[in-house]
């Protein structure tokens, strides 16, 4: 993704938007197939577990796949 954005704040909001929309749609059926076939337990949705704590974890994931992007270009630059 980095060859196609060069801001690096776009960058992240690129990397932030798709991590937090994968993990609010991955997450509950990963969870849904794990409480389905192998602990036969009822699925209960709830908004701090499906919506914010993806959103947090697409901010912390953002902000990593950021830093290592321009912390490369820098490198990259310097040689």
């Amino acid at each position: 993704m980095s060859k196609t954005i060069s801001n690096p704040f776009l960058q992240f909001v690129a990397y932030f938007i798709s991590c937090a929309i994968a993990g609010m749609i991955i997450w509950p059926l990963f969870d849904w197939i794990i409480c389905l076939v192998f602990t036969h337990s009822d699925f209960s949705y709830s908004v701090n577990e499906y919506i914010v704590q993806p959103i947090l974890f697409a901010v912390v994931i953002a902000i990593v796949f950021t830093v290592f992007d321009v912390v490369g270009k820098k490198k990259k630059t310097k040689k």
